[in-house]
């Protein structure tokens, strides 16, 4: 790798970066996506926001390692 093969994972954890070559991964913000899931459910449960469901985007940064 990566000649050949190019390799991705996904959540980065922390043994991404220990193995050889260290794995290329996606960052999963799950804080973020809990907390903004939270809000988004507060919101409509407190009149807030009654309108149609909308889509949220979050950052997931990608981390390039030496899989990839």
């Amino acid at each position: 790798m990566p000649d050949d093969l190019a390799v991705v994972g996904f959540d980065d954890i922390e043994a991404a970066a220990l193995v050889t070559p260290s794995l290329t991964t996606v960052v999963n913000p799950a804080v973020d996506i809990g907390g903004t899931a939270a809000r988004i459910l507060a919101e409509r449960m407190t009149g807030g926001h009654d309108g149609p469901a909308r889509t949220v985007t979050l950052p997931s940064p990608l981390v390039v390692r030496g899989s990839s």
